[in-house]
């Protein structure tokens, strides 16, 4: 998932190399990375054999986000456990970046 096309090229292949960065600290979800994978390489395909460039996912999603359910109808205090137990069902995997953390390398080969 995180190495695509050309995976053995060495450094020196490709002369130029393309960061995405994010600019604010943020939580990106595996479902956007994949996203991201699934267009940008989709589009190096249509110009680019596989051997002609190598892309790599650098943020890896790892922090389980959770979610705890809570009611606000009327008798919800009767059924809702409160602040007790309150860890809540593991909801998504998201990648934490800081400022200028590279998201994605590309690194095509230059025509």
């Amino acid at each position: 998932m995180f190495d695509l096309g050309n995976k053995k090229a060495k450094v020196d292949k490709f002369s130029m190399c393309i960061n995405m960065i994010n600019l604010e600290a943020r939580h990106i979800s595996s479902n956007c990375l994949e996203a991201i994978r699934i267009v940008i390489n989709r589009n190096l395909n249509k110009n680019f054999k596989k051997t002609q460039y190598h892309l790599r996912i650098r943020s890896h999603p790892m922090h389980i986000v959770r979610n705890n359910k809570v009611l606000s109808k009327a008798g919800a205090d009767r059924v809702s456990k409160g602040m007790r137990k309150s860890y809540g069902k593991p909801f998504a995997l998201v990648a934490r970046l800081k400022n200028n953390d590279i998201i994605i390398s590309i690194r095509p080969k230059s025509k």
